[in-house]
């Protein structure tokens, strides 16, 4: 069928509409271009052959810093075949129609400042093009690094944090040791001016010396729990105890107190509680006595009430309160949300008048918390104060294994060590001698080692009671000597008792986990000594055969307090033997001559192992021997050398030459003893 041709006046109307679709397609052309220019992202255009720009808008000229699109295309253009294209082809290497792709770029800006870009592309209908979107994200990609870094910076924070409170941790071990060790002295030397002073005013000197000691042994305790919380070191020593016997003695350690004070002091027992528990009854006693302290110390009139009751109970976890009444002076309502903060008191004036540091209330506090319960307090100015404490316990059977009750048994109660066969492990004579004479004195049959190699082969001819282990020697130490022993059947119960003079927690610790008992802590006292032994002998396996008195000692010091070591506190610690302190001490004095070699050797060799082993024997030597210049000089030199401070450490030889040289010279009064 033939088609009839159009008429002028249809022409017309189809060209009319032709024009209009024309003029509507240049319209929304001009609105796409208009819209591409204002969008506030970087959108492009390029070929996919050579990667070059073809198109793009004034944002992504804006972020490239160039004038116009013709200059963005001559930056972007590659000037050799060494330059990088805008966009790598492996980008879109496989990307087919109709998908996109998103990926990260580093560019280079027109004036040469780099930056980080977002990138996405999508393939159209003509596979020759390519379309995309660019964002600049320098700020979000500087931001992140910026976090990182931060992160970073402060983990390293957090862990030269930690270090530094462990070497606190570790300096307040070692100086409140050093501390000990005179203040002990001054404590014995004065119960024994005591003793012997007949005038009133002169015994109310020395019970102030007392005091005043005993309060900077507390003082200097509270300092290493406050180190040992703070770096999440304080432990738990749970234990089976008689409560009522522990009450009884946290009651005699303040009665005089109160009796001086003319206060009343009473105690009340839940009889619904167990006699025996199972928990850390150094740290209850701890809590206890620093709240009764604080009772007596804050109240002059009327008295002081201990209230103890079974609050909760499940199955054998049970749960005890404990109330300290008094009618002291009271803590006014705007210090109650500071009474538990370290060095908080009420006021100055408490300070002043009353004395401490308020350390004791936050340690009660900590302690009581790491026991799993909690401590507040009730309190009136003027009328008194309640301080109340809960800890979760467990009910033990008084016929249970007792797994530590040194503090339960009386001290009347002595079983003979006599006939014993014990084995010392030290590598240091002195130390050796005394432990030595200690036994000898109480019928110990004993046998020496000087390190844990010898020990072992010692253990294996010789079936003994008991073994007495240094933790620190040479070749093999303490520690490592322990479980090698705990592996031969015959002594994988017999008692091990570790001696150190490291009193960090984590020495202490890793010393139990090698299989030893107990810890005896240098410099060795006979009391504790003996004690330890008698009582691991009667817990640890061996049938007890006696019990025997106390012994009195009387030895007259004769003309030798003078000299640079502790004469008579020696004398007195080998029970007035003194052919044996001559013998010892003399023993000392050989020995110093040869490690005072090995040290110099040390020096000259850079053998800092070899300086800090020397340095430290002659410290724990000097330590028995009470002789406290030798102790601070060979104990600086040990330092130097474990820090290796090359520098300082032929200084600190030439001090502990002078202590030693004083040492020496003292050779022939010692050889005139006995």
């Amino acid at each position: 069928m033939q088609q009839e041709p159009l008429n002028e006046l249809e022409r017309r109307r189809l060209q009319r509409q032709m024009f209009a679709l024309e003029d509507e397609k240049e319209a929304v052309e001009a609105r796409y271009k208009y819209l591409l220019q204002q969008a506030r992202v970087g959108l492009f255009s390029l070929y996919v052959g050579d990667c070059s720009l073809r198109d793009a808008n004034s944002e992504m000229v804006r972020i490239f810093l160039c004038d116009d699109l013709e200059d963005l295309i001559r930056h972007l253009t590659p000037q050799s075949e060494r330059d990088i294209h805008f966009i790598d082809p492996r980008h879109f290497a496989d990307l087919v129609e109709g998908e996109a792709v998103s990926f990260s770029l580093h560019s280079i800006r027109k004036n040469g400042e780099s930056f980080w870009a977002r990138v996405i592309l999508q393939a159209i209908e003509n596979k020759e093009i390519l379309e995309g979107v660019i964002t600049d994200i320098s700020d979000q990609v500087n931001a992140d690094v910026e976090l990182r870094k931060a992160i970073v910076q402060a983990e390293q924070a957090r862990k030269e944090a930690e270090e530094a409170n462990k070497a606190k941790s570790r300096f307040l071990a070692n100086i409140s040791h050093e501390i000990r060790t005179p203040l002990n002295g001054i404590i014995g030397f004065t119960e024994i001016i005591m003793a012997s002073i007949n005038s009133p005013e002169g015994q109310l000197y020395a019970r102030k010396i007392l005091d005043e000691s005993e309060n900077l042994m507390t003082l200097i305790n509270q300092l290493l729990d406050i180190s040992k919380i703070e770096a999440h070191q304080l432990e738990l020593n749970n234990s089976v105890f008689n409560l009522r016997i522990l009450l009884e003695e946290t009651i005699s350690f303040i009665q005089l107190r109160v009796r001086n004070k003319g206060l009343s002091l009473s105690v009340e027992f839940d009889e619904a509680i167990p006699e025996c528990i199972h928990s850390d009854s150094y740290r209850l006693r701890q809590v206890l006595l620093n709240l009764l302290s604080n009772a007596v110390k804050f109240t002059s009139r009327g008295g002081i009430k201990l209230k103890v009751f079974l609050q909760e109970v499940s199955g054998d976890e049970q749960v005890l309160r404990f109330e300290v009444h008094d009618t002291g002076i009271g803590i006014s309502s705007d210090m109650h949300s500071k009474i538990f903060e370290s060095f908080v008191q009420a006021d100055s004036s408490i300070s002043r008048k009353y004395g401490g540091t308020g350390l004791g209330i936050s340690i009660s506090q900590e302690l009581v918390n790491i026991m799993d319960g909690k401590i507040w307090f009730e309190s009136t100015p003027g009328t008194g104060s309640v301080f109340l404490f809960t800890i979760r316990c467990r009910r033990a059977d008084s016929n249970d294994p007792v797994e530590s009750l040194k503090e339960n048994i009386p001290p009347f109660v002595r079983t003979s060590l006599s006939g014993l066969r014990i084995l010392i492990v030290e590598d240091y004579p002195t130390n050796r001698e005394i432990a030595q004479h200690h036994l000898h004195s109480v019928g110990c049959e004993v046998t020496l080692a000087s390190n844990g190699i010898n020990a072992l082969r010692k253990v294996r001819n010789v079936d003994f009671d008991m073994i007495l282990m240094d933790v620190h020697m040479p070749e093999m130490d303490g520690m490592e000597a322990t479980r090698k022993i705990r592996s031969f059947s015959k002594y994988r119960d017999i008692p091990i008792i570790g001696m150190t003079a490291n009193v960090l927690s984590s020495n202490l610790e890793n010393c139990k986990k090698s299989g030893m008992n107990d810890i005896l802590v240098k410099p060795l006292r006979k009391k504790e000594m003996l004690e330890t032994l008698e009582f691991w002998y009667t817990h640890g396996g061996t049938k007890a055969q006696s019990t025997v008195g106390d012994r009195s000692i009387s030895a007259s010091p004769d003309d030798f307090d003078d000299l640079p070591l502790d004469y008579s506190g020696f004398l007195e610690e080998m029970d007035g033997n003194k052919t044996a302190v001559r013998d010892i001490i003399l023993g000392f004095m050989d020995s110093l001559s040869v490690q005072m070699d090995l040290i110099l050797r040390g020096i000259e060799r850079k053998d800092l192992v070899l300086v800090h082993r020397e340095a430290h024997s002659i410290k724990g030597g000097a330590l028995n021997l009470g002789a406290e210049d030798l102790v601070s000089r060979a104990y600086a030199l040990e330092q130097a050398a474990a820090e290796e401070y090359l520098e300082i450490i032929p200084h600190l030889y030439q001090n502990l030459q002078v202590s030693v040289g004083d040492i020496l010279a003292c050779r022939d009064r010692i050889s005139l003893i006995g």
